[in-house]
């Protein structure tokens, strides 16, 4: 913006003074020496364009973190099936001979090549290696098995089938060192939580498996003719009831 301003002095009139004023905001050109134009940027630009370039970054990165907690929570939070693991609670064998230790589970989750199965031995003679603490005698995964300790290497094999969730093994032949307790433990990610079973075996001379057989035979038939004679006792008393109704009813 330019303004003029002039008086005359004893007739004589003296030189127009033109001021020009420029607000810095306004001014975008300057005349420089040699008639050439310089740029001149607001003042305001420039700070500006410093609040854009540190508004963004910020925004995005508050996103970033907004959106990993809330992954963190959601896994976290997340539950977790428990796998459910059977096996018998006690296996008797004699000596000698091919014992089967079954082990079943149950999981939520289709089984895959990350299913896992590991059976450990905890042997019940003090003088055993195996006594402290149960060691790794059979591990299966990837649809493979490895056999551990040397002393089982040779008589564990897998028999059962990890897709209908039976992951059974055989011990043939079986030795009195055998006797102990066997541990079933199966992982199929994301089920990993469980209990692993146990199976107590028990392995007895011939005689011995004989005497037993026959007792459980004994104690079957026995329990059999305790729930005929329940049965018959309980016809009679009901029978009873209904002649008495009867013979009551004919009196009236």
């Amino acid at each position: 913006m330019c303004s003029s301003s002039g008086r005359s002095i004893g007739g004589s009139s003296s030189r127009t003074h033109i001021v020009c004023t420029r607000s810095e905001e306004e001014e975008t050109t300057r005349t420089v020496e040699g008639g050439g134009k310089k740029k001149k940027s607001g003042a305001t630009t420039p700070v500006y364009n410093h609040i854009m370039e540190s508004k963004w970054p910020n925004t995005i990165r508050k996103r970033i973190l907004f959106t990993g907690f809330t992954l963190c929570v959601v896994l976290v939070t997340r539950p977790t099936s428990a796998i459910e693991i059977h096996a018998d609670p006690e296996v008797i064998v004699q000596n000698g001979t091919t014992g089967i230790l079954r082990c079943t589970f149950r999981s939520s989750e289709v089984v895959s090549s990350a299913t896992t199965v590991t059976w450990n031995f905890q042997s019940s003679h003090p003088d055993s290696q195996y006594y402290k603490s149960p060691y790794v005698i059979f591990y299966f995964t990837s649809g493979r098995g490895f056999p551990g300790s040397e002393e089982f290497k040779d008589r564990v094999q897998f028999i059962g089938d990890i897709n209908k969730r039976d992951v059974s093994i055989q011990l043939s032949p079986t030795y009195f060192s055998d006797n102990g307790t066997f541990f079933c433990d199966v992982k199929n990610p994301p089920d990993v939580m469980g209990t692993q079973a146990r199976t107590e075996l028990r392995v007895v001379l011939k005689e011995s498996y004989s005497q037993n057989n026959t007792t459980l035979i004994v104690a079957g038939v026995c329990g059999a003719l305790l729930v005929l004679v329940l049965i018959a006792v309980a016809a009679c008393i009901v029978m009873r009831v209904l002649h008495n109704r009867h013979d009551y009813e004919g009196a009236r």
